[in-house]
């Protein structure tokens, strides 16, 4: 009787050794989860502000485009010589469209 009492003791001990494990590693996977749930909704507004600043970036570079043009116009029509300046610059063949002999 000795004996398996016993051998009572020692399943019983390494059940409780195996639930303490198991109550670790449950506590460890809960906190590697709320951490990756953490991560997950950094990347995800870092994803927003990228997006945001894509399209900030690209309506100052439609703005950069058209403010350009439009001083580029303005000049043209402030001096009209200077569009004709601009054709002289470029070779004979090309401002005509006919190859010179």
């Amino acid at each position: 009787m000795d004996a398996i009492r016993k051998k009572m003791q020692s399943l019983k001990s390494e059940t409780d050794q195996l639930y303490a494990t198991i109550n670790k590693f449950e506590n460890e996977t809960k906190e590697a989860n709320s951490l990756s749930d953490k991560y997950d909704c950094d990347i995800r507004d870092l994803g927003k502000k990228i997006q945001s600043y894509e399209v900030e970036f690209d309506e100052t570079n439609d703005k950069l485009t058209k403010v350009s043009i439009i001083k580029f116009v303005n000049r043209a029509l402030i001096n009209p010589f200077l569009v004709i300046f601009i054709g002289l610059g470029q070779p004979r063949g090309e401002r005509e469209g006919v190859q010179e002999c």
